[in-house]
């Protein structure tokens, strides 16, 4: 008689940020935070006559431009770990992806989302806004610095 064979279950917790590899209900969520955040953003650093006005002829393009910068970020991250799987021996890769190392990898693709939101946003969200240039400053620089993809600096083992 044959023996049942076993099943093994490797990785059962599977990290969060995995859900953006593939479709899952929980991207809706992700989503909805996503356009949440950035419309307090966007309110609360547009004037306060002004914060409907701006918010209705801005949010979908701050909220799509958003994901296309932190696209990019991400792919900054995957050339930089890729680079250094390339110069690291294998054995010595897994400590890379612990703090306080993970920041070095994560931080120049962090730093580019946070650039390009701030020129994409300040190029082609508020020109139909009726904004000065102080004003789209003011809020470009806001969503540059508090929508940037901050969670890239947690670890992701650990």
């Amino acid at each position: 008689m044959k023996s049942r064979s076993s099943v093994r279950l490797y990785n059962v917790l599977f990290p969060i940020w995995g859900f953006w590899l593939w479709p899952s209900p929980l991207w809706l969520a992700l989503l909805a935070g996503n356009f949440a955040i950035d419309s307090l953003v966007v309110c609360l650093a547009a004037g306060k006559g002004r914060r409907a006005r701006v918010w209705q002829s801005s949010i979908l393009r701050v909220w799509l431009l958003g994901y296309a910068c932190d696209l990019a970020g991400a792919v900054v991250c995957l050339l930089v770990m890729i680079g250094a799987d390339a110069l690291i021996p294998p054995d010595t890769m897994y400590p890379l992806l612990l703090f306080p190392w993970n920041v070095l990898i994560a931080l120049p693709g962090v730093l580019l989302a946070g650039v390009l939101l701030y020129f994409a946003n300040r190029r082609w969200s508020f020109r139909r806004c009726g904004l000065n240039a102080a004003e789209c400053h003011r809020l470009s620089l806001a969503l540059a610095v508090f929508t940037a993809p901050w969670t890239m600096l947690i670890p992701l083992y650990g």
